[in-house]
């Protein structure tokens, strides 16, 4: 079972989930979004990717999940500079709604998250499989958010079963994600 869980916990990273998601808009909008979706998939899926495996290599940081609570106050802060970054990008080119909403929520959890972490292990794996959920719910409907209710609950096992969280982790990871989604909600209908 612990190899079926590292599996997951890889599938799921949240630098592979998010980029994941971004690349969906590229193709969900049937490519009228690429401009957008590929700047925001560059500082929101490969520069923090680029930096982990930079950082891991030069033993900055001990794993890909940064586990450990000193290495996440060396890391996520670059993370969220670089989606303060897209954000003003978003806004200074205009970008459709669709990613104001989007890069909204993922800001919003990345400074929960990333203020969290300074001083407590908050799950971002679950944090990031949540918040992709809920987006793909209020973005493309019920169907989609149902068809994909069930990669929180996995994720959630697998960071158990790997013993990277404890179940307050999960749920405050869970929490600061659909907080931040409720938050990109607000703004979007405000």
């Amino acid at each position: 079972m612990k190899r079926f869980a590292r599996i997951v916990s890889a599938i799921f990273n949240p630098v592979l989930y998010i980029g994941l998601f971004l690349l969906y808009l590229i193709v969900g909008s049937h490519g009228q979004l690429w401009g957008p979706s590929l700047t925001a998939f560059l500082f929101l899926g490969a520069l923090p990717a680029g930096l982990l495996f930079y950082g891991i290599h030069r033993g900055w940081w001990s794993d890909i999940d940064i586990s450990r609570l000193h290495e996440r106050r060396t890391y996520l802060p670059w993370v969220l500079l670089s989606a303060i970054i897209m954000f003003a990008i978003a806004l200074l080119f205009h970008y459709p709604r669709i990613f104001r909403f989007t890069l909204t929520g993922i800001l919003a959890w990345l400074a929960i998250t990333t203020v969290v972490s300074w001083y407590w292990k908050i799950s971002i794996h679950e944090g990031a499989a949540v918040g992709v959920v809920a987006l793909m719910w209020f973005l493309y409907g019920s169907s989609w958010g149902l068809g994909l209710i069930w990669t929180p609950f996995l994720v959630g096992w697998a960071r158990l079963e790997l013993r990277r969280h404890t179940f307050a982790q999960l749920a405050a990871g869970a929490g600061a994600a659909l907080f931040s989604m409720g938050v990109a909600w607000l703004s979007l209908h405000a």
